[in-house]
């Protein structure tokens, strides 16, 4: 097996060598390439593959390997385009199909809490599992509420309507100490709102 992978890569290696001197070369000329023959001046390479392409650019190691192209008298023609890699991009995904409104992910109200100021808070992950072999210092971090991030917050902003990104008084809320993100009320004064009677 090794002498049979030695041979196919010397065989290989001397077709790269003819490609190359068939591209470089300015004049008409027939080559041997892997026992067939191709006229570089007319443009016809009737012995290249995508096998071949494939493996070449296993050789070389690269990723800004170019496949060979059409040899014309005029200009160089390629067989394949370019074609860049695009990202996926999650935006809005939810939309009623009879009047095309934009809908909220029933399971973001039910797991999340918004605060005024655009952050999202959420309790732990398996904060009522088991309980009966975690010891009591875990069972108590259990029980407080995490932020998340900025990237999670604009992404469950996305996810839900106006109606719950809009501020929302309760009375005896247990999160109103937190629906101010500072409490230097000497260094950032609150905007008092205009007073419409």
């Amino acid at each position: 097996m090794a002498a049979s992978l030695r041979a196919g890569f010397c065989r290989l290696l001397r077709g790269c060598q003819t490609w190359t001197q068939a591209a470089t070369s300015p004049t008409s000329q027939v080559l041997k390439f892997t026992g067939q023959s191709a006229s570089v001046g007319r443009g016809v390479l009737s012995s290249f593959t995508a096998r071949s392409f494939g493996s070449l650019s296993c050789v070389w190691k690269t990723n800004s390997f170019r496949l060979p192209a059409m040899v014309t008298a005029s200009r160089w023609v390629p067989l394949q385009p370019f074609t860049p890699l695009v990202e996926q991009v999650r935006t809005k995904i939810r939309y009623s199909c009879a009047r095309g409104k934009p809908k909220t992910v029933k399971s973001v109200p039910a797991r999340f809490y918004r605060l005024h100021w655009g952050a999202w808070i959420r309790t732990r992950a398996g904060r009522s599992k088991r309980l009966w072999r975690k010891n009591p210092d875990r069972r108590y971090r259990l029980r407080q509420h995490v932020f998340c991030n900025k990237t999670q917050s604009k992404l469950l902003d996305r996810m839900v309507t106006r109606f719950w990104r809009r501020p929302k008084y309760y009375v005896d809320d247990p999160y109103e100490p937190y629906h101010k993100r500072q409490n230097f009320d000497m260094y950032y004064p609150q905007k008092s709102r205009p007073f419409y009677p």
